[in-house]
């Protein structure tokens, strides 16, 4: 077959019944939190004991969401949050990521965890990121080349580094 496959088969794998929910906004938005801390707790249990933890951290309301409750997770569970990370990527200090997570941070007063990853643009390589996902969807592949830019700024960094959680949906 060709590539993209002319005739493709699609599955949803995720497929929760629909209008299950209350009209209530907060009931929902604490069910989806909830079940967002759920997650990271059942990710958590799968981390050797004294494991760095990272989180792709764009100051957003996805990743700072799960920076946030993997925090608080691991308060929970009396775990040592100097093992956590804010990663922020910073192209050639272009684009607002880096400003955007310096704020939430300071309102949070979460400060300490934060780490600038500085890349240079040439490492945004799209052709790589088409190989490496396997998609053509220009903002997937964006993600992608922005993703695989921080993972080699972080691995250059901290060469052992091995555990990352986002909230790229």
């Amino acid at each position: 077959l060709g590539c993209p496959d002319p005739n493709p088969e699609y599955h949803r794998f995720f497929n929760p019944p629909r209008d299950t929910q209350c009209a209530d906004l907060d009931s929902i938005g604490s069910a989806y939190i909830g079940a967002v801390a759920d997650g990271i707790d059942k990710w958590l249990d799968r981390l050797p004991a004294n494991a760095p933890i990272g989180v792709l951290f764009s100051g957003g309301i996805d990743s700072g969401a799960v920076f946030l409750l993997t925090y608080w997770t691991m308060l929970k569970r009396g775990m040592n949050p100097a093992r956590l990370k804010a990663f922020t990527l910073d192209i050639d200090g272009l684009g607002e990521d880096l400003r955007q997570a310096r704020d939430f941070l300071h309102a949070t007063d979460l400060e300490i965890f934060h780490e600038p990853i500085e890349v240079p643009l040439d490492w945004l390589d799209l052709p790589t990121a088409v190989e490496t996902i396997e998609d053509y969807k220009p903002l997937d592949i964006q993600a992608g080349a922005m993703t695989m830019a921080i993972c080699r700024g972080i691995r250059e960094r901290y060469p052992e580094w091995t555990w990352l959680i986002d909230g790229d949906g």
